[in-house]
């Protein structure tokens, strides 16, 4: 007997668009070997359509990531691969082109896969329930490539957007409120790194942080903002590191003020008993460096009306 199961036949690098033969055969009649289909005791491997093949056979870790990390940001607990049955195209005992996995013994369909080329896959995930779209990505050798979207399991709204480059976060990323549609988060990258403006949000549309990056480090000012639209803190960066004047609040009251030059103090003061009689000030010799006039008192954060 050669099968030697589960052995994942699904690989990116080798899936094309090839036509293939007008067999079928049920996946209790084939048998697996070398990561091949043989149909029976045939020498040959397996040519034509192959229907009920159990997910673990058919999914790698790639497509695997895939799925779970829909589960993750769709708060819903999808068909796991190995909850899976596949239908899927076999040319020379390999998977080629596209293929679509359901929900083991039902046709609620889970997932769909669609070969562009030889290097190229597009996923779709479904909530077998309504068999509503919960995730799409696009992956080339294995890897996120391209846009990517999240939508609830419950009513379909979207909950993730993101831009991939080869693995790599590359482009805008946006992650929504379930229930109200409203920004919880945005940032853009750069090869991975965060690059450009981050903005957090909390559920009631008040705003929480805003921070400037490049490559990956704090660049500018980062702003942080506690209930109720309370100022927080805000403090300067050049690449990473600390400089200018930072200060900080507590319930409106300014307590903490400290200047930085290439990473080095230069001064500091602190209210740290919060004493609201006492009036903290920035020297003269400093009103002149970057930050000095941020939120020179009490200020309220933005609100995000999206």
């Amino acid at each position: 007997m050669r099968k030697q199961g589960p052995q994942a036949l699904f690989v990116v690098a080798a899936i094309s668009i090839a036509s293939c033969s007008d067999r079928q055969a049920d996946y209790r009649n084939v048998e697996i070997s070398n990561g091949k289909v043989y149909y029976g005791s045939e020498d040959t491997p397996f040519s034509g359509f192959v229907s009920n093949v159990p997910g673990g056979n058919v999914i790698d870790q790639n497509v695997g990531r895939v799925v779970s990390r829909v589960n993750e940001t769709a708060y819903y607990r999808s068909v796991y691969p190995r909850e899976m049955t596949c239908d899927i195209n076999v040319e020379d005992g390999l998977l080629i082109g596209d293929f679509t996995c359901y929900k083991t013994g039902s046709q609620s369909k889970v997932l769909e896969a669609i070969a562009d080329g030889e290097r190229d896959i597009d996923i779709k995930i479904f909530n077998p329930a309504h068999n509503a779209l919960i995730g799409e990505a696009h992956l080339t050798d294995g890897q996120f490539n391209g846009d990517f979207n999240i939508y609830s399991a419950v009513h379909g709204k979207t909950l993730l957007q993101a831009e991939y480059a080869l693995g790599a976060l590359h482009g805008d990323l946006i992650e929504y409120n379930a229930e109200t549609g409203m920004v919880l988060h945005s940032a853009s990258y750069e090869n991975g790194k965060l690059h450009g403006k981050e903005l957090k949000f909390r559920p009631n549309g008040e705003q929480a942080l805003e921070a400037e990056y490049f490559q990956g480090k704090y660049h500018g000012f980062v702003k942080q903002w506690a209930g109720a639209g309370l100022i927080q803190s805000s403090e300067y960066y050049q690449h990473g590191i600390d400089e200018g004047v930072h200060k900080g609040w507590y319930n409106g009251q300014l307590i903490r003020v400290e200047v930085f030059e290439s990473g080095r103090y230069k001064y500091r003061e602190y209210n740290e008993d919060m004493n609201p009689n006492r009036v903290i000030t920035l020297p003269d010799e400093y009103s002149h460096i970057i930050g000095a006039d941020v939120f020179s008192g009490f200020d309220s954060a933005p609100h995000n009306r999206r």
